[in-house]
C-alpha cells in the first residue's frame, strides 16, 4: 500500500515537473517571460499636461516612453509634424514656442512613439492674445540694441514708435523718414510687435507741420489731403512692419481745453481710420486718450464717439493725483473695472502704464514693485481683453530730458519733473529697482518668458 501510494504521488510528480519544463521552454522559444508578458504595453506620458502662454513665449515639454528600448517621439502641433507659423513651432527636444501673431486660442502638442505611432500623449496650450512690451529706453551709456534686449529676455514682444509729423514732413509734400526707419528697422530685428504712435495731438499740444499751424483740423484743402499723403507715403514704406497705429496721444487733454476742436479732430480721425482700413487692412486702428478723460463724465462720451471706428480702445494709465502724486497701488482693481467697462467691447491696448517713485511725491520703490505686481494680476483676469501692455519706462530719465519734455507739455508744477523722471523701473545708470525683478518674476510666472 505504501509502495503504491509512494509510487503515485513519484508519477504526479514526475507529471508536474515535466508541464512546467515545457511551459518554461515554450516562453523561451518565444522570446519571452512570464513578467514581461505582463508589463509589455507600451505608453507614452508628455510632461507639463497643459500650459498658458503669451504670444512668442515658450513651453519646454518632455515625454515618457515606457516598455521599449526605442524612447525617442516624435513631435507634432494640431497634427502637424514640427508644427508652423500659425499654430506655433516644436522642436525635437520638445521646446514649443507659441505664434507671434494671433492664432487659435489653444492648441494641442502630441509626443508619438516612433516605435509605435498610435502610442501618443498630448498636452493642452492656452495661447493667450496678450503682448507685453516695456519701453526700452536705455540707461545711461547703454546701447537701444542692449535695452531691447533686456526687454526682449523679460517677456516683452511688443515696442512703440513715438513718430512726429513735422519731422515726417518737414516741408510741404517732401518726407524725410531716417528716424522712423532706424527705429522701426531696429525693432523688426527681434520678435516684437510694432505699435507706432503719430502723435498729431500730443497731450497738451498739437504736432502738425509749421504751415498748418492754425489751419481747422478738418480743413478739406490743407490738414486733411495733407496727412492723408503723408500717412499713405509711410504706410507704403513701412506698413507690413506696424501691427497698430494711434493717431494722436492723449487727445482728450488737449481737445479738453480747446474743446471746439472736439468734431473737426473727430471728423480727421475719421479719414485717417478709413485710409488705413481701406489700403492697410491688417494694421489696427486707434486714437489714444488717458484714463481719467475715458472713464470720466464730461469727456468720456467724447472718446466714446472718436472710438466707434477703432479697432482697439486705446489708453495710457498712470493712476494719478491732479497734483501728479501717485495713488495707492491697490486702485489698480477698480481702476482696470473702469478700463473694461468704457472699453466698447473692443480689444484693449494699453500704451502706456508707469507708476513713480520719487519719495518727494510720497512715492517709493516698494510701491511701484506693488503696482507692477497688481497690473498682471488684472491683466491676468481681464484676458485677451487687454491685448497689448506696456509699462512705461524701462530705465528712469535724465533731469535735463525731463524738463525739457515739461517744457514742451507746457507742464509748469515742479511735480510734472519728479514724476517724469521716476517712471522707470530701473535707474538711469542701469541698476535695478526693485519693480524690475517684481516684472520679471510676474511674466515668468503668467507665461510672458521661457518656462521650464
Amino acid at each position: 500500500m505504501r509502495n503504491s501510494i509512494a509510487h503515485h504521488l513519484c508519477r504526479s510528480r514526475l507529471v508536474f515537473f515535466e508541464s512546467f519544463f515545457a511551459i518554461i521552454l515554450a516562453l523561451m522559444a518565444c522570446g519571452c517571460s512570464g513578467t514581461a508578458s505582463i508589463n509589455s504595453v507600451l505608453a507614452v506620458t508628455v510632461s507639463p499636461t497643459s500650459a498658458s502662454l503669451a504670444l512668442g513665449a515658450t513651453q519646454q515639454f518632455s515625454s515618457t516612453v515606457t516598455s521599449s528600448s526605442n524612447t525617442a517621439v516624435t513631435w507634432s502641433v494640431n497634427g502637424v509634424p514640427g508644427g508652423n507659423s500659425t499654430v506655433g513651432t516644436i522642436s525635437n527636444s520638445g521646446l514649443y514656442a507659441a505664434p507671434s501673431v494671433i492664432s487659435p486660442g489653444s492648441v494641442s502638442v502630441t509626443a508619438a512613439s516612433q516605435a509605435d505611432s498610435t502610442k501618443q500623449a498630448s498636452a493642452s496650450v492656452a495661447v493667450r492674445q496678450q503682448v507685453l512690451a516695456v519701453a526700452a529706453a536705455p540707461a545711461q551709456g547703454m546701447t537701444p540694441a542692449a535695452a531691447l534686449d533686456l526687454v526682449l529676455a523679460a517677456g516683452g514682444r511688443g515696442q512703440g514708435v513715438d513718430l512726429h509729423w513735422p519731422e515726417l514732413e518737414p516741408s510741404p509734400g517732401v518726407y524725410d523718414f531716417t528716424t522712423a526707419n532706424k527705429i522701426i528697422t531696429d525693432e523688426n530685428e527681434g520678435p516684437f510687435r510694432i505699435h507706432v504712435a503719430l502723435d498729431v495731438i500730443n497731450t497738451t499740444v498739437r504736432e502738425v507741420p509749421s504751415d498748418l499751424v492754425t489751419t481747422p483740423f478738418d480743413d478739406p484743402q490743407q490738414m486733411l489731403p495733407r496727412f492723408t499723403n503723408m500717412l499713405t507715403a509711410l504706410l507704403n514704406q513701412y506698413g507690413t512692419k506696424i501691427d497698430s497705429i494711434t493717431i494722436g496721444n492723449e487727445v482728450d487733454v488737449y481737445l479738453g481745453a480747446n474743446p471746439t476742436q472736439w468734431q473737426a479732430y473727430a471728423t480727421f480721425y475719421g479719414e485717417a481710420s478709413a485710409l488705413i482700413h481701406s489700403q492697410f487692412p491688417s494694421i489696427r486702428v486707434g486714437v489714444t486718450s488717458t484714463f481719467g478723460g475715458a472713464t470720466d463724465a464730461t469727456n468720456g462720451p467724447l472718446i466714446a464717439a472718436l472710438n466707434s471706428v477703432s479697432d482697439m480702445f486705446m489708453m495710457n494709465y498712470y493712476p494719478l493725483n491732479a497734483d501728479f502724486t501717485p495713488r495707492d497701488p491697490s486702485v489698480v482693481t477698480a481702476d482696470f473695472a473702469k478700463i473694461l467697462a468704457v472699453s466698447q467691447g473692443k480689444p484693449i491696448l494699453l500704451q502706456e502704464v508707469g507708476y513713480p517713485t520719487s519719495t518727494a511725491l510720497g512715492s517709493s520703490e516698494q510701491m511701484q514693485a506693488q503696482f507692477v505686481n497688481n497690473v498682471f494680476s488684472e491683466w491676468m483676469k481681464a484676458g485677451n481683453k487687454i491685448e497689448y501692455l506696456s509699462f512705461f519706462l524701462l530705465h528712469d530719465d535724465t533731469p535735463a530730458n525731463c524738463a525739457q519734455i515739461a517744457a514742451q507739455f507746457q507742464q509748469a508744477n515742479p511735480n510734472f519733473v519728479l514724476f517724469f523722471c521716476s517712471l522707470g523701473l530701473r535707474n538711469s545708470d542701469g541698476t535695478d529697482k526693485l519693480a524690475w525683478p517684481a516684472l520679471k518674476t510676474a511674466a515668468q510666472a503668467d507665461g510672458f518668458t521661457a518656462q521650464p
